[in-house]
């Protein structure tokens, strides 16, 4: 599993402590993946709580991500906006461009799902954006899948194969970039922080 490996390679960086953390939060993946929710659940509970203690806002902002994925494959919408909101908070803290990313694309999905899908596709162009200035090649390629799929929930199929063109001008890049590390620290524009804390409810 690729992301076994990722949490290996994390793990060897930064110690024992935050190393059991990123574990408990590959093995919430496995879990949420195998729809044992509950012991998603119960690991990324584990893993926050280790961040916490030892002040690791970077270990705790990708554990309440990865909070805010479970609740939203629970359908616990709210819940999983208040997830990506807290994680996207303390990324821009920190700053992490690309973090920032990762969590404004997961608010993205979840505003699709509520119904949202103007926003959604706004904020899932800006999570791109950020991917693309923060040279995570694998991360934008996901997250212009994500524009593609919240333009097909509005049925908006010419926003759709909008996203396409642009998705196949980047693929033949993909091998040629360097591994992103993932400490990789990029600052966050201040309008996109004004984007979020514009759609908080």
């Amino acid at each position: 599993m690729p992301i076994f490996e990722e949490t290996m390679l994390v793990g060897r960086r930064v110690g024992v402590a935050q190393a059991e953390a990123y574990i408990s939060c590959t093995i919430a993946f496995a879990a949420r993946a195998a729809e044992r929710f509950s012991d998603a659940g119960e690991a990324l509970d584990r893993a926050l709580r280790i961040f916490s203690s030892l002040g690791d806002r970077t270990g705790a902002a990708f554990t309440l991500a990865q909070r805010g994925h479970l609740h939203r494959a629970l359908g616990e919408v709210a819940a999983a906006i208040d997830c990506f909101h807290e994680s996207a908070d303390l990324r821009a803290a920190i700053p992490d461009q690309r973090g920032s990313g990762m969590s404004l694309t997961g608010i993205a999905l979840t505003e699709a799902v509520r119904g949202n899908v103007t926003p959604a596709r706004s904020l899932a162009r800006e999570a791109a954006q950020m991917l693309d200035r923060s040279g995570d090649r694998p991360g934008l390629s996901r997250a212009l899948d994500n524009v593609a799929a919240i333009a097909r929930l509005s049925s908006t199929a010419r926003a759709a194969q909008s996203a396409s063109p642009i998705h196949r001008r980047r693929l033949p890049t993909f091998g040629r970039q360097a591994p992103v590390r993932p400490r990789q620290r990029l600052p966050v524009q201040p309008e996109h922080l004004t984007k979020l804390r514009g759609l908080r409810r």
